[in-house]
Parts: structure tokens; C-alpha cells; sequence
């Protein structure tokens, strides 16, 4: 009874030390696809007034900062390497989104560093709001 008892001890230790592996075992990019995940899910509200006030579908932004995000978390040796990243960083997902590279600039530092209250960025886009034409204001006189 005991060699079987033992036997059973055994292969469970063994089978959560490969499930503790297999858990674990994220390239990097996948840890900081992850991470970015996390964070972007914290800060929704951020996301819907800072894509109101610049006029960017919320997925689209999303997406964007998700990118991002993934992009420039290795770190760097040098100022200069970190510069270049953040650049190629931000033509890369300008060209992949077809935005201005000012606009994800923009969204980029809106969402990093940008203190607006939340009055302050709900009365921009109060005041550039332009309403759509109601079809059945249409008539043929």
C-alpha cells in the first residue's frame, strides 16, 4: 500500500510542477502583451473621455495604446535607443491604423501625462460636438 501511495505523491508533485512551468513559460512580449492588457483595463474611463476628445473610435485607441504599450516595454541601454523606439514606435502604428503621426503622438500623451479633469475634456467635447442631421428634417418644397 505504501509503494502505491507513494507512487500517487509523486506524480502529483510532478504534475503541478509542469502545470507551475507551463503557466510561467511567456515569451516577453506575450508577459508585456499581458501587462498592457491589465493596465489599459484599469483606466477604461481615461480611454472613452481621451477617445471623445479626440475624435478616435474607442477600439481604435485601444488598440493604439495596446500597441503601444507592448512596443517600448523592453527597456534600453541608452537614451538615444529609447528615443528611436518611441519614434519607430509611433510611425509603425501610424501607418498600421492610418492616423497622423501627430494624432497617435497626441493619444499617447493625453494618456500618459495629460491632467485634464474630467469636466475639462467632457466640455471640449460638449463644444465640439456637431449634431448629425435628422433624416426627417429633410422635406422637397
Amino acid at each position: 500500500m505504501k509503494p502505491i501511495l507513494s507512487f500517487i505523491c509523486i506524480f502529483l508533485l510532478l504534475g503541478c510542477e509542469n502545470a507551475k512551468k507551463q503557466k510561467t513559460d511567456n515569451t516577453p512580449e506575450q508577459e508585456a502583451l499581458i501587462r498592457a492588457k491589465s493596465e489599459l483595463s484599469y483606466n477604461i474611463e481615461k480611454l472613452v473621455l481621451i477617445s471623445e476628445a479626440t475624435k478616435v473610435s474607442y477600439d481604435t485607441l485601444y488598440h493604439v495604446l495596446l500597441d503601444y504599450l507592448v512596443k517600448t516595454s523592453s527597456p534600453h541601454d541608452s537614451n538615444d535607443s529609447t528615443r528611436l523606439q518611441i519614434i519607430s514606435s509611433i510611425k509603425y502604428i501610424s501607418s498600421k491604423y492610418q492616423l497622423s503621426n501627430t494624432k497617435i503622438s497626441t493619444i499617447l500623451f493625453n494618456y500618459k501625462y495629460e491632467m485634464l479633469t474630467k469636466e475639462e475634456i467632457e466640455q471640449a467635447a460638449i463644444e465640439n460636438y456637431e449634431p448629425e442631421p435628422d433624416p426627417g428634417d429633410e422635406h422637397d418644397y
